[in-house]
C-alpha cells in the first residue's frame, strides 16, 4: 500500500516538463484564475475564508486514523472522477467566472489522473474487516467532498460578491498549516 501511494504523491510532485509544474501547482494557477493571481503571487496570498476552512476540514480528517486518511486521499479522487465532480465544476468555472479551456485543463484533465489514484482504495479490502471502518471510509469521502464544495464554492462567490482573502490575527489558530 506504502509504494502505490509514493506512486500517486510522486505524480502530485514531480514536475511534468511539458507544462513547467506539477500536479499542485497547475491547480494552483487554474485556482489563481478566480483571484487573477500568478503562481508566484499566489505563493504570497492569504487564503480566502472558505479555502482555510476546506483545507482544515481536509487535514482534520487526514489526521483521524490511517483508514480515513486513505478515504480522503485516494477514495474521494475514485469518487469525483466517477462522478464527473471536476467536470462540473470546470462547467460551473466557465458559467460563473468567465474562465476559458484552458483555464480549466486541470479540472478537465483531472479525471485521467483519478482513475489511478483512486485505485489505491482499493488495497483497503485487504486490510479493512469490520463495518464500522468501511463506515468512517464512507463518511470520510463525503465530509472531504463537502469540503470541496465549501472551497469552490467559495471562490464563485469571492468573484461575485467580492469576498476578501482572510487578514491579519483572525486566522491565527486556524490551521496548523498556513
Amino acid at each position: 500500500m506504502r509504494l502505490a501511494r509514493l506512486e500517486v504523491v510522486g505524480e502530485e510532485d514531480v514536475i511534468d516538463p511539458r507544462i513547467n509544474m506539477n500536479h499542485r501547482q497547475l491547480l494552483a494557477t487554474s485556482l489563481g484564475k478566480a483571484s487573477g493571481q500568478t503562481l508566484e503571487e499566489l505563493t504570497e496570498a492569504k487564503p480566502l475564508p472558505t479555502t482555510l476552512a476546506c483545507f482544515n476540514l481536509l487535514f482534520g480528517i487526514a489526521n483521524r486514523t490511517w483508514v480515513e486518511g486513505m478515504a480522503l486521499a485516494s477514495g474521494m479522487e475514485r469518487v469525483m472522477q466517477e462522478s464527473g465532480y471536476f467536470r462540473y465544476d470546470a462547467r460551473r468555472f466557465q458559467r460563473d467566472l468567465g474562465w476559458t479551456d484552458k483555464d480549466v485543463a486541470w479540472f478537465v484533465d483531472h479525471d485521467a489522473a483519478d482513475v489511478e489514484h483512486g485505485a489505491v482504495i482499493e488495497l483497503l479490502d485487504k486490510y479493512i474487516v469490520d463495518d464500522q471502518d468501511w463506515e468512517r471510509v464512507r463518511e470520510a469521502i463525503i465530509e472531504s467532498w463537502i469540503a470541496w464544495w465549501v472551497m469552490f464554492d467559495g471562490m464563485v462567490s469571492a468573484r461575485q460578491y467580492g469576498i476578501k482573502p482572510v487578514q491579519g490575527i483572525s486566522c491565527k489558530g486556524l490551521s496548523t498549516i498556513y
